[in-house]
């Protein structure tokens, strides 16, 4: 009894298996079918798969149904059924394109709102188109109150994951200052990002802002100049007015020392100097050698 059930458990993983890879066989054939333009054998793979619950098949049904459908003609509101379904089971991208079919009013009534809120949903999910979507939802205030701030941090979130148009709108945002400091520095960083994208609006604005930086480095340039300028002359009138100081200061106390001497002792010491007796040489008729002085021999009285 075991071991039959041991068999039996063993057979029916082995067919659960076989069963798995021949869906997932089964998608890429409609994959590849759907790339190659075949509408009609990519929806023969994908039916079947979409309505047995595979949230990727229901996903590429609602793509199919969007871009052309099984005629080549475009069907919204089955698009929006089976996105509605793939959304349901978490497939950030239906999501993404439920809001923008809710935004646009295609197959049903607009309902920004209703957008806003699927966009929000695969934005968590990190779905790179959600996070521009909804960063201009945020900045126009449509379906959501208006909130410069947010729309700001979903465009960064949107960028650094590679969106050309969420790039382009971070140049504008710091280009006017937008909720963020002016800086063209950086609007010059994401229209450069934007540009490699292929964005030729971008392009041009990476021209438009250089020419101001360079515009503006001159200017600075010129204002440095100025002040360099400006502040040898202050030096050199300081270093000016500090010696004539210097100079008047001197005059006064050579004034204020002769106000300070009386006329009587001007007169006494011009006198002390005119009667000094002029020194005698050698008085005592010493003659000299080198240092020492010695008394004069006295004549021989004898001879």
């Amino acid at each position: 009894m075991r071991r039959a059930f041991y068999i039996s458990a063993i057979s029916a993983a082995i067919f659960l298996s076989s069963f798995h890879v021949s869906v997932a066989d089964d998608y890429l054939k409609g994959v590849t079918a759907f790339e190659q333009g075949d509408h009609a054998v990519a929806l023969s793979y994908w039916l079947p798969m979409a309505e047995s619950g595979d949230a990727k098949a229901q996903y590429s049904l609602g793509k199919l149904y969007e871009t052309g459908g099984q005629d080549g003609v475009v069907q919204y509101k089955e698009a929006i059924r089976w996105y509605l379904q793939a959304a349901e089971q978490g497939i950030a991208a239906a999501q993404n394109n439920l809001g923008r079919l809710f935004a646009q009013g295609l197959g049903a009534d607009v309902d920004r709102e209703k957008a806003v809120h699927y966009w929000q949903l695969a934005s968590q999910s990190k779905h790179a188109m959600a996070q521009y979507n909804l960063g201009l939802a945020y900045f126009r205030g449509e379906g959501i109150e208006q909130n410069i701030e947010q729309s700001v941090f979903w465009f960064h979130q949107s960028a650094n994951n590679g969106v050309g148009g969420a790039q382009y709108a971070l140049g504008e945002v710091y280009r006017l200052g937008l909720s963020v400091p002016k800086d063209m520095g950086e609007a010059r960083k994401w229209y450069k990002k934007s540009a490699e994208t292929g964005n030729e609006r971008a392009a041009l604005k990476v021209i438009e802002v250089e020419t101001v930086l360079a515009k503006e480095k001159r200017e600075a340039d010129a204002q440095a100049a100025d002040a360099l300028v400006e502040e040898v002359n202050t030096v050199a009138e300081k270093v000016e007015a500090e010696a004539k100081g210097s100079s008047v200061a001197d005059k006064e106390i050579v004034t204020e020392q002769n106000q300070n001497v009386s006329p009587a002792t001007s007169q006494v010491v011009a006198l002390s100097i005119e009667m000094h007796p002029k020194p005698i040489k050698n008085p005592r008729r010493f003659a000299g050698v080198g240092t020492l002085f010695v008394s004069k021999p006295k004549p021989n009285p004898r001879r």
